[in-house]
């Protein structure tokens, strides 16, 4: 009898393991489609991009609905707010910040444009404007933004203080360089050497995401590397959208 039983669990181990392995191959295969997927969402996001030059209708139409969206956004915004008040005294700041989620958005919209317009530009331009090019943006550049450092960095506390400071001065920069984007480069072989010299300095913060917006285990992060970025992407009601955004190269 106990022979009998022996064999019979014996037998029984090569199933079980094959019915493990086929498991594993499953969840394998499912989430290389969703690799895949979000690849082919990357694409879809920079295609986007070099057709508007805008990084809105990326916003609107490609990204995760709320309450992820939300988050993004706020946490973006909440760390440029912290440095503009790194400065000050905290007696001398208040407790809580008037800054409304609009305002957010703006900010976060021109911060995006300023981080894909200067990738595109790196990527696309005619080598024979990049003298010019250099010499506006540092004009520009000190204009716009050493001379409000030069006043010292007053704290953004409310949406007028951060539309001003922030936005507007950003989108300044951003009507700028999409001056110098060569949008008919994209895709060619010269735009495809100059991507694939790019040497990454950062690593993707996918791990610090998980924390970040509290995903459950099975809420799984797809990377795909884009000229200067990191795209995360994530599975949102069946579909595949944007999540967030981080440099693949040093400041």
């Amino acid at each position: 009898m106990i022979l009998r039983l022996s064999l019979i669990l014996l037998l029984s181990l090569p199933l079980g393991s094959s019915v493990a392995q086929t498991n594993r191959s499953s969840k394998l295969s499912a989430l290389a489609e969703k690799q895949k997927a979000a690849e082919e969402a990357a694409d879809r996001v920079m295609s986007s991009f070099y057709e508007t030059l805008d990084f809105k209708p990326i916003f609107d139409d490609l990204y995760v609905r709320d309450p992820l969206r939300t988050t993004e956004v706020r946490w973006t915004i909440r760390g440029i707010v912290w440095q503009s008040t790194a400065a000050s005294q905290p007696q001398t700041l208040p407790k809580t910040l008037s800054i409304d989620f609009a305002a957010m958005e703006r900010a976060y919209i021109a911060r995006e444009n300023f981080e894909f317009l200067s990738s595109a530009v790196r990527f696309t331009h005619d080598e024979r404007e990049e003298s010019k090019f250099k010499t506006e943006f540092e004009q520009m550049y000190h204009e716009y933004y050493e001379s409000a450092a030069a006043q010292g960095l007053k704290p953004i506390l409310t949406s007028e203080r951060l539309d001003d400071a922030f936005t507007a001065n950003l989108n300044r920069l951003n009507d700028l360089l999409r001056k110098y984007v060569v949008a008919k480069n994209f895709g060619t072989s010269g735009y495809k050497d100059r991507v694939s010299s790019v040497q990454e300095s950062r690593d993707e913060e996918s791990s610090r995401m998980n924390k970040l917006f509290e995903l459950k285990p099975e809420q799984r992060i797809f990377v795909v590397r884009r000229e200067n970025h990191y795209l995360y992407f994530i599975e949102d009601s069946g579909q595949i959208r944007m999540l967030s955004i981080t440099p693949r190269i040093m400041d």
